[in-house]
């Protein structure tokens, strides 16, 4: 049932999708010294991922297509077991760090049936020890959690990308939760620019894909602030996102990972997936900070070799 829902609200979507000029410019992609490899393939339906210390990879997700739970794994190195550290009624979401503790977003159930039922129901936020699994909610009800970010103040932002919600929740350093701290249609994944002005979101359900701005000292400032006019690419339904130190972004979607330059010019590294979160590894060891990787519902997780090198079109 869930997915014959989500057929017609792709299709809905659709109907509203105004198509480019025939000048409109195609998103090539990605040139230069690139590698993808998919370092490993199951069949968990991946959402999240994130590495921290020691290069210790930590991933959201469900372990099949018939599961109810969300759960969340480490993996210590390449090759490594999948260890599960946790497990929470509802649908996966997003991953963060708040110091040596690690922020997950689960609970939700999409109402189209995409992340595990037919039922809204907002998620909550655990904080979990990534040592040994043992967590704690730290915030009840903040949206669908998609994407889950910190911010210099301690407090934490967490998206809310169900389809008719254009919010993304704040909870404070002391607990309360604020909303709508900013309003961005179908918002998901989020990442702070490189000089700490703005947050960079994704809107899951935006046609074309569209990545927009939020000023931190002012979230009632948005833009828009990148969106293809490529037809081919217009149904990529952006998630995941990161930077480089270069301040280019990288976006999980379908059909691959975009990079955007600061300068707005973008390419794909093509992947014959779902994909959803995306991630730089972290140190020499295990997965290492010369890597991007992501993270796809039809299992695989990806190493991108040369990603801050790809050469964009």
């Amino acid at each position: 049932m869930g997915r014959v829902v989500t057929a017609v609200v792709i299709a809905a979507a659709a109907a509203l999708w105004i198509a480019p000029s025939a000048n409109a410019k195609k998103v090539p992609e990605c040139a230069g010294p690139v590698s993808i490899k998919k370092i490993s393939d199951s069949e968990k339906k991946l959402r999240s991922v994130i590495v921290g210390g020691g290069g210790r990879m930590y991933v959201s997700g469900r372990a099949s297509e018939d599961d109810r739970m969300a759960r969340l794994w480490r993996i210590d190195r390449p090759g490594a077991e999948w260890v599960l550290l946790a497990s929470g009624a509802g649908g996966p979401g997003g991953l963060a760090w708040k110091g040596r503790k690690l922020l997950w977003g689960v609970g939700s159930y999409d109402p189209y049936g995409i992340y595990g039922g037919p039922r809204p129901r907002e998620a909550d936020i655990l904080e979990v020890d990534p040592s040994n699994g043992k967590h704690s909610v730290l915030a009840h009800r903040v949206g669908s959690a998609n994407g889950v970010a910190t911010l210099p103040d301690g407090s934490i932002l967490a998206s809310n990308s169900f389809l008719n919600s254009s919010n993304i929740n704040r909870v404070s350093p002391r607990g309360w939760v604020e909303r709508p701290w900013a309003e961005i249609s179908t918002p998901s994944g989020m990442v702070i620019g490189k000089y700490g002005e703005y947050m960079y979101v994704t809107s899951h359900y935006s046609l074309p894909p569209k990545i927009s701005t939020v000023e931190l000292d002012n979230p009632e400032n948005t833009t828009s602030w990148y969106q293809p006019s490529d037809e081919e690419r217009k149904f990529s339904y952006f998630s995941g996102i990161t930077r480089d130190g270069e301040n280019n972004f990288f976006v999980g979607a379908i059909g691959g990972v975009w990079k955007v330059r600061p300068g707005k010019k973008a390419c794909v590294f093509e992947i014959s997936d779902t994909l959803g979160g995306v991630s730089f590894g972290r140190g020499a060891k295990g997965f290492q900070g010369r890597y991007l990787f992501a993270v796809g519902q039809g299992g695989g997780l990806y190493r991108i070799s040369g990603a801050s090198r790809a050469i964009v079109g």
